[in-house]
């Protein structure tokens, strides 16, 4: 099969559920950076949130709603809009706890680590940096597909689309077209490459 054929929009391969079970079991979590790359990488695949988006969240996006969180992301348009964190509650709460921003408010929820310690440094992550690291875990767990951080995001809505997600949801939560994210996934679909 040729690979074009799994690609998204932006060239990048999709992850199928195993492979993306595989690149997060590479996360060291015993570490600082660790927490913070699963916290980034189970954002964008069970929020769809864009990269962009992600680094942009700066610790007063979380706020508590009872017993849940919820996160606000800056659209690509201009706008916000605030997701319950469901599902993945606990990696954010366990990162946010070891990176200690109980006593911090209003700095960028991901940074950069100082070089050679396991402390944030205080600037933001880059998207780049982010895809990097995707790379990193990618090749540890063996994945021979050129993926990026658009793949964990896209692979995400299928996932959640498969297992029974509705569409009109899954594209206003992802800020993508009810018609680009429907083509996207019938495609997919269609060639038998969701689970």
């Amino acid at each position: 099969m040729c690979s074009i054929m799994t690609n998204d929009v932006k060239g990048n391969e999709i992850l199928t559920f195993k492979e993306f079970g595989r690149l997060v079991k590479q996360i060291d979590t015993s570490t600082l950076i660790g927490l913070r790359d699963l916290a980034i990488i189970r954002l964008q695949f069970s929020a769809f949130c864009r990269v962009e988006a992600i680094c942009l969240c700066r610790t007063s996006d979380i706020t508590k709603n009872g017993s849940d969180l919820d996160i606000t992301l800056r659209t690509k348009k201009g706008g916000a809009v605030t997701l319950n964190c469901g599902d993945y509650r606990h990696v954010l709460d366990e990162y946010m706890l070891a990176a200690r921003f109980n006593n911090r408010k209003n700095q960028p929820l991901f940074q950069t680590f100082i070089s050679g310690t396991d402390r944030l440094s205080g600037r933001v992550v880059t998207p780049h940096q982010v895809h990097r690291r995707i790379g990193i875990y990618a090749n540890a767990a063996k994945i021979k597909k050129v993926i990026g951080s658009n793949s964990i995001r896209m692979s995400g809505l299928l996932d959640y689309l498969d297992s029974g997600g509705k569409l009109e949801d899954a594209a206003e939560i992802a800020n993508i077209s009810l018609k680009t994210l429907s083509n996207f996934y019938y495609r997919f679909k269609r060639l038998g490459l969701l689970r």
